[in-house]
């Protein structure tokens, strides 16, 4: 059996045509499941990841921005440019030793490593903190994937949070 010149090319724009749709199919799925924002993964990409980890033990790392109202009573380009700022400098100082995800509210993120990353971690944090326009408060729950629920370890983060920020 032998194709002409005509059938050739007309399968290969078919092939074509179908890498192309699905290419913009695969971008589409990441913007969707991407933080608009600061193009961190999302909240439901935490999810994801969390219920997907493999046994192990790890840091969850729940991070709040301080009086953000402030930025944002400037104005809300203000506010998106703290955001965009800030998850630039966790993603710039360790992306290379943890996981970094937007959380729940707009001003709130989540670093996850394994365990043996803490103190490096938090030294970077620090460190961040000291060059940061906008303050900051974290806290940390250590966890065990496949054991702890995920429900529960965000759970005691939000709980030992507002226990720091309370003082």
């Amino acid at each position: 059996m032998s194709f002409s010149t005509f059938d050739i090319a007309f399968a290969a724009g078919i092939l074509s045509a179908s890498l192309v749709y699905i290419s913009v199919l695969l971008l589409q799925r990441k913007r969707l499941s991407s933080d608009y924002l600061t193009g961190l993964p999302s909240f439901r990409d935490l999810l994801r990841y969390m219920k997907r980890q493999k046994k192990g033990k790890y840091i969850f790392i729940l991070i709040d921005i301080d009086d953000f109202r402030r930025f944002n009573s400037e104005s809300y380009e203000n506010g998106d440019v703290v955001i965009r700022d800030f998850a630039y400098s966790l993603t710039e100082n360790l992306s290379n030793m943890s996981d970094i995800f937007r959380y729940k509210l707009g001003d709130e993120f989540v670093l996850i490593a394994p365990v043996e990353k803490k103190a490096e971690i938090i030294q970077k944090l620090d460190s961040i903190h000291k060059k940061s326009i906008a303050e900051f408060t974290y806290s940390s729950v250590d966890y065990s994937a496949k054991q702890d629920s995920v429900e529960d370890i965000m759970h005691k983060a939000g709980g030992a949070l507002i226990l720091k920020k309370n003082g």
